[in-house]
């Protein structure tokens, strides 16, 4: 009888055992994992500030916009260019991995300008280079000027309020390593994290 008890006990901390080390792989590479994230997070914050900061700087940087002249469409590049000077986690060979910006040009990938809205707490990607009359335009109406909101009303005038970058920051060709969890066949994992700056009224 004392036998089929030590069986038993056998079992239960092989069982524990497994679970232990289990939980032991989600804390260390929860941990890791978070530590990553945050890495990302201030890739595209830098970036995001930056591309905004940009917006109505005058390309040729003789300083801010004069009438008639556009939106910086050059703030996606030093949105991007400030993004992945960032780097987070490790590479393979141990060193430190860049920072993923998926963006070659234009306004579309993970470097775009456009509108945020406080109302909506939504960003609106916006193509146009045209800046918005906003002298006498109501905050409450500049926050809603994502192309889908009549301004003046009745005018079928449907303005895009560029004020706002985007910047994603990515680890998907190169996976945020995992430790422990290899046990468990994994071996990375995908990542991002958002940011939107905007420029105030």
């Amino acid at each position: 009888m004392f036998g089929n008890q030590r069986g038993a006990i056998l079992a239960m901390v092989a069982i524990f055992f497994v679970i232990f080390v289990g939980l032991l792989a989600l804390a260390i590479d929860v941990n890791h994992l978070y530590v990553v994230r945050n890495e990302l997070q201030n890739a595209a914050d830098a970036g995001a500030l930056a591309g905004a900061q940009a917006l109505y700087e005058d390309p040729d940087g003789s300083g801010p916009l004069v009438p008639g002249e556009k939106i910086n469409e050059l703030a996606n590049s030093i949105a991007w260019a400030v993004g992945i000077k960032n780097t987070s986690d490790h590479d393979s060979d141990g060193s430190r991995a860049p920072v993923e910006i998926n963006w070659t040009s234009g306004n579309t990938g993970d470097a775009q300008r456009g509108h945020w809205s406080f109302a909506n707490r939504k960003f609106t990607p916006l193509d146009t280079e045209n800046p918005v009359e906003i002298w006498g335009v109501p905050d409450e109406d500049l926050d809603l000027m994502d192309g889908t909101y009549q301004y003046p009303p009745g005018t079928g005038f449907y303005p895009q309020n560029v004020n706002a970058v985007r910047v994603i920051a990515r680890r998907n060709d190169i996976e945020a390593e995992s430790f422990f969890a290899k046990i468990y066949n994994l071996m990375g994992f995908k990542m991002q994290a958002e940011a939107v700056a905007y420029i105030g009224f």
